[in-house]
């Protein structure tokens, strides 16, 4: 993984962590007054986990020692991911915060039991960001996530953070949670299983902040595995469309598959049936997926009743 003066780098040069008094990410939640002005959008919060049936569709045939690149604010994709065996995983997403409660919730995996992480999971509220817990979590941030958050837990609303967390939950967190939509939240077997890879270590994790339509130019390399969840429902067609023609052409590997859209039931969605009608295609349980043939010589172009959407 990388070093912490590589990582400041980097991240200063992003804006992930600006480690100047008034960085921008502390910046947002210290000044609620115009932080909750601004607050309209889904990517400005975090899922406390994944909505997605992920164990149903995440198959370790295709993860293990394998290149990943996947969105995902709630950190439960990146972490199936390490939990099947991936080796390198990129997680890319819009939301700014991604990268600070991903981290915080592999602190919490390495330093708590099953139960006890099922039990803030039930409780996220009252428990999830409370004094106790991240004193006894926050040695295994990085130190720009360690940063973040010290800050936060330091310098927001003082007199009423202590007796009140909630308050502080709200301004981060999608109040939701699904339990049993990852592997590694299914039985204390599996939990620490997770927990022994995050400990080991033995994996490359790389944070991106990047807005959708951005995708294709940030993402490095290709993969064998594009995990894009449920962008389809949010983005204009006519626009997402070509970009995972070009995702599926120029960044996923042959035998590599790619998740474009998550639908909650086992019907596709007849657009993208009719999109992707000389793909290799298949519904694993709400994921919509994409085979690519092992051999691809084929180019997929753009038909120009697109601009008509």
């Amino acid at each position: 993984m990388n070093n912490y003066e590589e990582s400041r780098s980097e991240i200063i040069l992003d804006d992930w962590y600006n480690f100047e008094e008034e960085d921008n990410l502390t910046y947002q939640i210290l000044n609620m007054h115009l932080y909750n002005k601004r607050i309209k959008d889904i990517r400005d919060r975090c899922y406390i986990t994944s909505n997605e049936y992920l164990c149903a569709f995440m198959h370790k045939k295709d993860f293990e020692g394998k290149r990943v690149a996947t969105v995902g604010s709630s950190g439960d994709q990146l972490l199936n991911a390490l939990y099947l065996g991936a080796k390198d995983v990129t997680l890319i997403d819009a939301n700014k915060f991604t990268r600070a409660f991903t981290e915080y919730k592999m602190a919490m995996i390495k330093n708590l039991s099953y139960d006890e992480f099922i039990s803030i999971l039930q409780a996220p509220q009252l428990k999830l960001f409370s004094l106790s817990l991240y004193r006894r979590i926050s040695q295994d941030l990085s130190r720009p996530a360690q940063e973040f958050w010290d800050r936060l837990f330091l310098e927001y609303d003082k007199d009423s953070f202590t007796a009140n967390p909630t308050s502080f939950y709200s301004e981060l967190i999608q109040d939701s949670a699904m339990i049993g939509g990852s592997a590694f939240t299914n039985t204390e077997e599996a939990y620490n299983h997770l927990q022994d890879v995050l400990h080991k270590g033995d994996y490359q994790v790389d944070y991106i902040t990047a807005d959708v339509f951005e995708f294709d130019n940030k993402l490095k390399g290709k993969f064998d595995v594009i995990l894009l969840s449920n962008i389809y429902d949010y983005v204009p067609a006519n626009q997402y469309i070509p970009l995972l023609y070009d995702l599926y052409d120029h960044k996923l590997n042959p035998n590599g598959v790619m998740q474009i859209d998550y639908v909650f039931s086992a019907i596709m969605p007849s657009s993208l049936k009719e999109y992707f009608r000389d793909f290799n295609y298949y519904c694993d349980w709400g994921g919509f997926m994409l085979r690519k043939p092992r051999e691809n010589n084929k180019d997929y172009y753009i038909d120009e009743s697109m601009e008509a959407l």
